[in-house]
């Protein structure tokens, strides 16, 4: 159970891959507490409400990703690409990503 001032996504993120039962804020009320407390004690978890709204948005995220993702491979297959030609496409790009990267890397480091 973490009880912090912080609420910050990464704050509350960390905790919950970290595995906690149940993330509020410092400002709860005292009857809020124990009832998370006792919650959390039966192996309910327990989030406030920051934490229901950031996984709510990082739902919708993930969902307007995948739909980006969708459209794209339904128009790399409108292009008559076939699943390999764009796994190879993926690949290609990320290799000359990684590229960019090691030039600008390379500027730098003189």
């Amino acid at each position: 159970m973490i009880l912090s001032t912080y609420h910050e996504d990464e704050h509350v993120l960390a905790s919950i891959e970290c595995g906690a039962y149940g993330y509020l804020r410092k400002e709860a009320g005292i009857d809020e507490l124990v009832g998370a407390v006792k919650n959390v004690f039966k192996g309910i978890k327990v989030f406030d409400e920051k934490v229901h709204e950031m996984r709510d948005k990082l739902i919708k995220n993930v969902l307007l990703d995948k739909l980006v993702l969708e459209d794209k491979r339904r128009r790399f297959m409108q292009a008559g690409l076939t699943d390999s030609e764009i796994e190879v496409f993926k690949l290609v790009t990320i290799l000359f990503i990684l590229n960019m990267i090691l030039i600008f890397v390379k500027a730098f480091d003189n």
